[in-house]
């Protein structure tokens, strides 16, 4: 699990710094796209073009309803895992209000996963970050949306792909020898906590001499600290 800079930062009592410009996180995108434009024209995707882009990586359109997915936030060895969740989840998606994905083939390039997938229909929320700044607030059109999808996939009944799920960051399945929901969140907070305990026991003095606990390898935090 990997501390944001600016959190790192904040814990340290430094300024944070920009790691990326406006300007240079363009051309890196520019770069990023041209490269996997190539790729997918190299095998045969001739109208290849950019789609999206997100937390975990670029969705390029491919043309005959298939869309490829470059991601950058998850191993190659865990796609297995999230075939079969999107297929739990197909199974009981009849009544949901949207498009869920399903995974038609993976490749490995350079230790880089890539799926393609069925298209799903519908449009972007926003503009791509790293060109227009997004809003303080979000519209109600985004929470609507969100919302939306929060409840139709809380109407769907677990699985055991689902609970060997792993939280973006964790290294770990959230539901890894827990029971109740509660306590794989509170064993999420407490391995996420022990990733800056050392800076935090550099700024606090009472946070020091903790004892050492089951989640976390600095220890087992106080209830008034989580």
């Amino acid at each position: 699990m990997q501390l944001p800079d600016a959190a790192v930062a904040a814990i340290q009592g430094r300024p944070a710094t920009a790691r990326w410009s406006t300007s240079r996180m363009v051309d890196h995108r520019q770069a990023h796209t041209a490269r996997w434009i190539r790729y997918f024209v190299e095998r045969g995707y001739g109208d290849a073009r950019p789609l999206g882009v997100g937390v975990e990586g670029a969705v390029y359109r491919l043309g005959g309803g298939v869309v490829g997915k470059v991601w950058s936030g998850r191993r190659p060895a865990g796609v297995g895992l999230m075939r079969r969740v999107y297929e739990d989840i197909a199974r009981e998606a009849e009544p949901l209000p949207f498009g869920t994905p399903e995974i038609l083939g993976v490749e490995e390039y350079e230790g880089v996963l890539v799926t393609y997938e069925r298209e799903l229909r519908g449009v972007q929320l926003r503009a791509d970050s790293a060109v227009v700044a997004s809003g303080r607030e979000l519209p109600a059109s985004e929470t609507g949306a969100l919302l939306t999808v929060l409840r139709g996939l809380a109407a769907v009944p677990g699985s055991d792909a689902m609970r060997g799920l792993v939280v973006q960051g964790d290294d770990q399945p959230l539901w890894e020898g827990c029971g109740r929901f509660p306590d794989a969140l509170a064993g999420l907070v407490q391995r996420a906590a022990g990733v800056v305990v050392g800076f935090l026991q550099v700024r606090s003095p009472t946070l020091r001499g903790l004892s050492a606990g089951p989640w976390s390898p600095y220890g087992r935090f106080p209830t008034a600290v989580l």
